[in-house]
């Protein structure tokens, strides 16, 4: 990813990427001006993926990256209050999904 981002005119560090105890119930995401953090005392076991009850197969992938983008957007304080993460992410899912850049297709 990192090679991508730097043909992409889009090159990081490696202090773009730091890894925290978080307060937030997340695994991470991005903040300005730091860049990407991962939250090490959120990370769950690849094996705890079917507690979540996320065990659809047609569609999961895309319920998946729209239930992350609603988590995500809703830790910004200018999107927070009822409904307002998910109109967002309504707003711009369909444009975003199918945007695959730097890769060609979905990774």
């Amino acid at each position: 990813m990192l090679e991508k981002l730097e043909e992409a005119g889009c090159p990081v560090g490696e202090r773009f990427f730091s890894v925290e105890s978080c307060s937030e119930a997340v695994g991470g995401g991005f903040r300005l001006p730091d860049g990407v953090v991962i939250c090490s005392n959120h990370l769950s076991a690849q094996e705890e993926e079917l507690m979540r009850g996320n065990t659809g197969f047609r569609g999961q992938h895309q319920r998946c990256v729209r239930r992350r983008a609603e988590l995500s957007v809703a830790m910004n304080p200018h999107c927070r209050g009822p409904g307002r993460a998910k109109q967002a992410v309504d707003n711009a899912f369909e444009q975003c999904f199918a945007d695959t850049a730097p890769f060609d297709r979905i990774p």
